[in-house]
């Protein structure tokens, strides 16, 4: 159902029974999170198989240059994801703020984030220009890695029929046909939902947060290492 605020009649409300009956019925689990997934793991079975067979010393951070220097993969696990995060954001919003979030969408979006942050930060390392191994780092971050995906599965579950009113209230526009904006944006549809931030770029500004938590408790490390060694 939808409602008129007379204070802004350019904008269209809508109760959340509506949002539910037509956001939770669209939702299913998609394959491509998961493919990407598994083209990760299928990729580092594939370098440890190289580093062995070349009969060097078996390093987590030989296996991280194998994979950064394979920039190319990174590029496709990034695009591949991104797309469905770009394809796919305004749904997952709606459900963050209306407290639909279905099953799937949380197995979706915790694989998503996993292989957006993992590629996305092997992408940046890779096209940083420093030839120089940072082991600890590397070290951290597949650790980080493990305990950030239970995360963000384990909040998106506590979190799964709980509003979050803000999204809808400060990070969206709900607009009608009628008006100029939603003429433009709604298409055939009798009102729309207009987000500033969508997801991907929360997802971004998410994965760079912990690269940089990672590269501090990387520095940390090392310092207090050294100070053991006397360095």
């Amino acid at each position: 159902e939808h409602h008129i605020d007379p204070n802004v009649p350019n904008r269209v409300g809508m109760n959340l029974n509506t949002f539910r009956s037509r956001y939770a019925d669209r939702v299913s689990i998609s394959i491509l999170p998961g493919l990407v997934v598994a083209q990760m793991l299928a990729s580092g079975i594939i370098s440890l198989y190289q580093v062995m067979s070349h009969k060097r010393s078996v390093l987590l951070t030989q296996i991280w240059a194998y994979r950064c220097q394979n920039g190319v993969m990174q590029v496709i696990y990034l695009a591949q994801v991104m797309y469905h995060l770009i394809y796919n954001s305004d749904l997952y919003l709606l459900g963050l703020g209306t407290g639909t979030l279905t099953t799937a969408s949380i197995a979706n979006l915790t694989c998503s984030f996993f292989a957006f942050s993992y590629s996305f930060i092997n992408l940046v390392k890779a096209r940083s220009g420093d030839q120089r191994l940072d082991r600890r780092f590397r070290l951290t971050w597949e650790v980080m890695q493990v305990a950030i995906t239970l995360c963000v599965g384990s909040v998106l579950r506590s979190i799964q029929h709980t509003p979050i009113g803000s999204i809808l209230s400060q990070n969206a526009e709900i607009l009608r046909k009628t008006s100029a904006r939603g003429a433009k944006y709604c298409g055939l549809n009798d009102a729309c939902v207009l987000f500033t931030i969508n997801i991907p770029t929360v997802v971004s500004l998410l994965s760079v947060a912990l690269a940089l938590v990672a590269s501090l408790i990387a520095h940390w490390y090392g310092r207090g290492v050294s100070i053991q060694l006397g360095i």
